[in-house]
């Protein structure tokens, strides 16, 4: 389940240890042989949905992967920071009910590394934290039931704090581990304390502002398909951008993002119960109209869509139709994320679809786009 971290900064000392990790130095970690060989506890990443999220108070940024880990049941994103000069990134696993997974969850979050040894554990209600979970000897973890049904649990057996007034924030301190501190792989770093310290300073995790990772009031809408994809390549072309749209269940366009001359993760897709969603706040305003299975949930609306699209705009300057003759490994990541919708690429008078299972197009089609359109259903 996506959703927007916001973040706190208490203590300004930390801001040294803990920095921004640049975006290329994220993707090189995550694409790296290195990270691939000890990161079975990990099945899938969705490369493409990477976010940049703010901190609050600070300068200094999170960046956060959604992914998918051995643990069914569960709703789970990367964090990865730069931690004494080097990508840190560990799993922020949350297990609660699919009311719950808003601004009041209520659940179980466990953080782990990326061969899945358990760093700490909270119990959450309402989006407050009520208890703590340390444990240096590594032998507290979820339950493996999560691997067979919807039950999950803490053994709770060593290392159990309880908050005695629960507090809204999950601190970044302990979920790092700090190998040279002296204290041992499972110590963690405390500004203004040793090694294994609890402390409730530095960047902390804001549990109630834990929410969807919302897409935008769509940009354009149009009923008809062709139309809408067609205004999709005209835009590209106009701006030199790539630009998302997805195509509602009874087969309306919504131009939903400028992404940039190279990209960038299309956000708003929502999975929930079989049925895929494009979905943004209430706040922003009304859809143009109402769509076939259309909700308005959690201050939301949500939007059944059968696929999405987005443009490839360097064929406009470098002579080739920009789908045949590329790899699209974030392509593929994202479609992994969902795969209960068609996935396509718009070209330079070409359209192509793509899935999770390769970083090639398939399905291709090429000619006037005002026809082909209607290969993208």
């Amino acid at each position: 389940m996506p959703w927007l971290l916001k973040m706190k900064l208490i203590d300004e000392n930390s801001v040294s240890y803990y920095k921004t990790a640049k975006k290329e130095d994220v993707l090189n970690y995550l694409n790296s042989e290195k990270h691939k060989k000890k990161s079975s506890f990990v099945t899938s990443i969705n490369i493409a949905g990477l976010k940049i999220e703010p901190l609050v108070n600070t300068d200094q940024l999170i960046t956060v992967v959604p992914a998918t880990t051995k643990y069914e049941h569960t709703f789970s994103r990367l964090l990865l920071m730069e931690v004494q000069n080097e990508i840190e990134a560990v799993a922020f696993i949350m297990h609660g009910t699919e009311e719950d997974k808003t601004t009041n969850f209520t659940g179980e979050i466990m953080v782990a590394d990326l061969d899945g040894n358990f760093i700490i554990g909270y119990r959450v209600k309402q989006g407050m934290l009520t208890h703590t979970v340390f444990d240096n000897n590594n032998s507290n973890k979820l339950s493996s039931k999560c691997e067979t049904d919807d039950s999950c649990g803490f053994h709770m057996s060593q290392g159990d704090v309880v908050v005695t007034a629960p507090i809204p924030y999950v601190s970044i301190t302990h979920i790092y581990p700090n190998n040279d501190g002296g204290g041992g792989e499972n110590t963690y770093y405390s500004p203004g304390g040793g090694a294994g310290t609890v402390s409730t300073g530095a960047f902390s995790f804001n549990l109630n502002e834990m929410i969807f990772d919302e897409g935008d009031k769509p940009l354009e809408e149009y009923d008809d398909k062709c139309t809408g994809i067609s205004r999709v390549w005209e835009l590209s072309q106009r701006d030199g951008d790539e630009y998302a749209a997805v195509l509602t269940l009874d087969g309306a366009i919504l131009i939903t993002q400028q992404l940039g001359t190279r990209g960038g993760g299309i956000s708003g897709i929502y999975n929930y119960n079989g049925t895929t969603y494009y979905q943004y706040p209430a706040s922003q305003g009304r859809p143009s109209r109402t769509y076939s299975g259309q909700l308005n949930s959690s201050d939301r609306y949500f939007i059944p869509i059968i696929a999405t699209m987005h443009s490839h705009t360097p064929c406009i300057n470098d002579g080739t139709n920009g789908i045949t003759n590329n790899t699209i490994n974030d392509d593929q990541n994202f479609a992994s994320y969902y795969p209960n919708i068609n996935h396509y690429i718009i070209g330079c008078n070409a359209v192509g679809q793509f899935n999770g299972s390769s970083n090639q197009v398939f399905n291709v089609h090429t000619g006037n786009l005002n026809t082909i359109c209607n290969n993208i259903n």
